[in-house]
């Protein structure tokens, strides 16, 4: 259940579990020993700490440019909770699923291998650090809820999703927690094998569907082309022409010369576009049409009024009295979604993880 980023951080949210059990678990794979609430601290320093790393040294088009990654850091503490340990949260608190020791640590052996291009997901011990107790028919929410490992969202949406089996080799996919345990669901022909995207010459329908380094070049007339390495700066590009290469992670392709050149930060007050870069570190945000860096107000401060529309900075909410207010975690109290870092207000008035929203849905212009 990948959401759809929004300015950041769109396809690197990367897990990382750190070893704090409480006793020794034996034999038995399966343990709730481990104090969740201390697991979750944990995860979320440990998620600041490989995601920045791997997000410095893995740029990518779609990412914001961060010059360090002390600056990444001080962004992505929000968006743990935001985009990953909501649904982990939710889980564990609704007693939907254990802890799977044995699958915990091969989850940590595993990722400091984790090559630019891939994601958490793409191990599947990853996706199974959870064991739930679902059987394949049964409601749910999270891929941890099933035993499967695979709760089918993407095609119920908005409505809730169902425990279903995972497939094989060559069969079709939507996401990877839907392949078997080894595989991966490649993004183009969205099929089960043991690759996630193509090489250097491959097909491609867009970006994402092609290997890191390179980007989707398609031929005007088609809705198909070729994988290409992204451009280096002094290269001729054109961001509106699909038959062009992207210009490289740290470049930008310059709209009056239209050759690809090395970004510039800029800060609030001045202009913005694709090679004078917003500081996001510093929670400016190019406003669109107006092309001027803005600081996004947080937690007491007045919220930003944009047309109709009212926007805090990430992880916060415009109140009633026109106020930033720090949104609420899974199980506190609630009256709107619009309160909850989830953006899902349950019928009992707590704040719930739902696969079917962004919640990052609020920060768009």
């Amino acid at each position: 259940m990948r959401p759809h980023f929004l300015f950041i951080l769109t396809t690197i949210v990367l897990l990382i579990f750190t070893s704090c059990a409480g006793g020794d678990s034996g034999n038995n794979s399966n343990t709730n020993n481990m104090n969740v609430d201390q697991m979750l601290a944990d995860l979320e320093l440990d998620m600041k700490e490989i995601t920045c790393h791997h997000f410095v040294e893995c740029r990518d088009q779609d990412t914001p440019y961060m010059e360090s990654e002390a600056q990444c850091r001080d962004v992505f503490g929000v968006l743990a909770d935001l985009l990953l340990l909501n649904e982990i949260k939710y889980v564990l608190q609704s007693d939907g699923a254990s802890i799977n020791q044995q699958y915990y640590n091969s989850c940590l052996y595993y990722l400091p291998q984790m090559e630019c291009g891939e994601y958490y997901d793409n191990f599947a011990e990853c996706r199974q650090i959870l064991s739930g107790g679902m059987a394949e028919g049964e409601y749910c929410v999270s891929h941890f809820e099933c035993q499967s490992g695979y709760c089918n969202s993407l095609e119920t949406c908005p409505n809730t999703g169902v425990c279903t089996a995972t497939a094989a080799t060559a069969a079709p996919c939507s996401e990877n927690a839907g392949c078997d345990f080894g595989l991966v669901c490649n993004r183009f022909s969205n099929t089960c094998g043991t690759t996630q995207a193509n090489p250097l010459g491959g097909a491609c329908a867009e970006d994402e569907d092609c290997d890191f380094g390179l980007s989707c070049a398609i031929p005007t007339g088609l809705t198909e082309g070729t994988c290409r390495a992204w451009l280096t700066p002094g290269a001729p590009c054109n961001n509106s022409d699909p038959t062009l290469a992207k210009c490289a992670p740290g470049t930008g392709c310059d709209p009056v010369i239209s050759q690809c050149r090395i970004v510039s930060i800029v800060s609030t007050d001045e202009s913005c576009d694709t090679v004078n870069v917003c500081d996001v570190a510093q929670r400016e945000f190019c406003i669109p049409f107006v092309n001027t860096c803005t600081r996004m107000p947080i937690e007491g401060a007045d919220c930003l009024q944009l047309g109709m529309e009212k926007f805090c900075w990430l992880g916060h909410y415009c109140g009633d009295d026109d106020l930033c207010h720090r949104q609420k975690s899974i199980g506190d109290s609630c009256e709107i979604n619009e309160e909850c870092s989830s953006l899902a207000c349950g019928v009992r008035g707590s704040c719930v993880f739902d696969p079917c929203v962004d919640p990052l849905a609020t920060f768009e212009m």
